[in-house]
């Protein structure tokens, strides 16, 4: 079998951030492990706030190829600010054993904190579905 060596670098910033791409690269890069094959993957530059970003679509291709050893990034958010999708890519990364590391969350990678955050998708999701009918109800009421 052989060892997965790749670590994925994946960086997404625009113009507003007040971390620049180079800034989250750098920092990304400094918490991976030295021996490892880096790759970069950036969303930069582009507002796009779907869970179909093409940089995404590249990350989780190579996580399927079962090459990745790794992903680093510099904030959860930056894979995504939807707590479901967030959720969701996380728990295919450890399905598939990737160790996951973030600047600003040592932690992140505990079983304990996915399952916190699973946790919190599940209501956000049931707080959406709420808020819809309700919504639905005063319209039809109005």
């Amino acid at each position: 079998m052989e060892m997965r060596t790749e670590w994925i670098a994946y960086v997404r910033a625009h113009a507003t951030d007040v971390w620049s791409q180079e800034a989250q690269e750098r920092a990304v890069r400094a918490i991976i492990p030295s021996e490892a094959h880096v790759v970069v993957i950036s969303d930069c530059g582009k507002a796009v706030s779907r869970a179909d970003r093409p940089a995404l679509r590249e990350l989780l291709d190579r996580v399927n190829e079962g090459s990745v050893a790794g992903l680093a990034v510099y904030d959860l958010s930056r894979l995504s600010r939807s707590l479901r999708t967030l959720s969701s890519l996380l728990t295919c990364i450890r399905e598939r054993g990737i160790e996951l590391r973030v600047v600003t969350m040592p932690g992140a990678s505990s079983p304990s904190f996915e399952d916190m955050l699973t946790r919190f998708a599940e209501f956000d999701a049931q707080f959406r579905s709420i808020a819809a009918h309700t919504a639905r109800l005063r319209r039809r009421n109005a």
